[in-house]
């Protein structure tokens, strides 16, 4: 019978635990302007890490970082969004590391940053650039100086919700034709 018992122990489950990791909060007051101001922020961090990280950076309307996140490495744009939305972000900056040292941008890197900027549009939380920061050398390459992003316009946004508004408009309540006399 004491063989039995060590067998079910030996045997016994696998005992799985889950665990919450706070990510590390990123707060600045210094308007960001340029790549080189977001850089600053988070390049020094992430350019030694072994693994690629992609960092948000969730900007009010004056371009101040209201949070980031670090270690966040799901590219999803639920995931990646979820921060800005609850953080009430105007835009956000994406910034990630290539542990390889290359900065140029990787064909899943431009998909992600493709992906990211529609869902972004469709909820009204702009992607003003995605950065890449090269392992061990800190250089970096910015998707908007390279014109991969173009910047977005609050003028146009608006223009173009009127315009949507008012064809929604005219499809509900068609306008009257001329009659011709």
């Amino acid at each position: 019978m004491e063989g039995k018992l060590m067998e079910t122990k030996e045997i016994g489950l696998e005992i799985v635990q889950i665990r919450l990791i706070q990510d590390r909060i990123v707060y600045n007051e210094k308007p960001i302007h340029s790549p080189q101001d977001a850089v600053e922020i988070l390049g020094n961090e992430i350019k030694d890490y072994d693994r690629e990280v992609l960092c948000v950076l969730n900007l009010d309307a004056h371009g101040v970082v209201q949070n980031g996140t670090v270690n966040q490495t799901v590219s999803s744009p639920r995931e990646t969004f979820k921060s800005a939305i609850l953080s009430n972000a105007h835009s956000i900056i994406l910034i990630h590391n290539h542990p390889s040292g290359s900065v140029k941008p990787s064909r899943q890197d431009l998909l992600m940053t493709r992906r990211m900027k529609e869902a972004g549009e469709l909820i009204g939380i702009f992607v003003k650039d995605h950065i890449i920061i090269g392992g061990r050398t800190g250089e970096s390459y910015s998707f908007r100086e390279h014109e991969l992003i173009k910047p977005f316009s609050d003028t146009k946004i608006a223009a173009e919700e009127k315009n949507v508004k008012e064809e929604t408009a005219e499809y509900i309540i068609p306008k009257k034709k001329k009659s011709k006399q």
